[in-house]
């Protein structure tokens, strides 16, 4: 029992000087107390005011360093889509320049028939003069015999 009134008692006074000193400060008298108090633990509130924000920095960093991490794998990622993407798109235009110079060739050469093969030349021969008109050098599909 005497163990809780004591603790009451305590309690009590801590809050009876509390009330005190706030009156006091109120009234001005705690001014010079507050200074004192300023300028000796001024020094450590400024040390611990930097030791926090570097911390902070030192947390922010290490999420940046996660964030930078995260964006250099999308970004791999999106590199190697785009070189396979390239080396499509460069075997595409390879295959598109060999089939301009198949058209130059047979613009420029029109009495090459390219769909004739030398082993069936008296055979094609005969297809062409069943498949063309007597009256026009084009053929039943629409095509110009050289």
């Amino acid at each position: 029992m005497s163990d809780t009134r004591t603790r009451w008692l305590a309690v009590g006074v801590v809050g009876a000087l509390l009330l005190l000193a706030l009156v006091l400060s109120q009234m001005g008298y705690l001014q010079p107390v507050r200074d004192v108090t300023r300028t000796l633990l001024g020094p450590f509130q400024q040390g611990l005011t930097r030791l926090g924000a570097d911390v902070s920095d030192l947390l922010r960093s290490a999420r940046d360093l996660r964030d930078l991490r995260e964006r250099n794998a999308q970004l791999q990622a999106e590199a190697n889509r785009v070189s396979v993407e390239n080396a499509r798109l460069t075997e595409v235009e390879r295959e598109n320049e060999r089939l301009r110079q198949l058209l130059n060739f047979t613009r420029s050469n029109p009495w090459y028939d390219y769909r004739r093969r030398p082993s069936s030349a008296k055979k094609s021969g005969a297809i062409r003069a069943i498949c063309s008109s007597p009256s026009s050098s084009t053929s039943a599909r629409g095509m110009a015999w050289p």
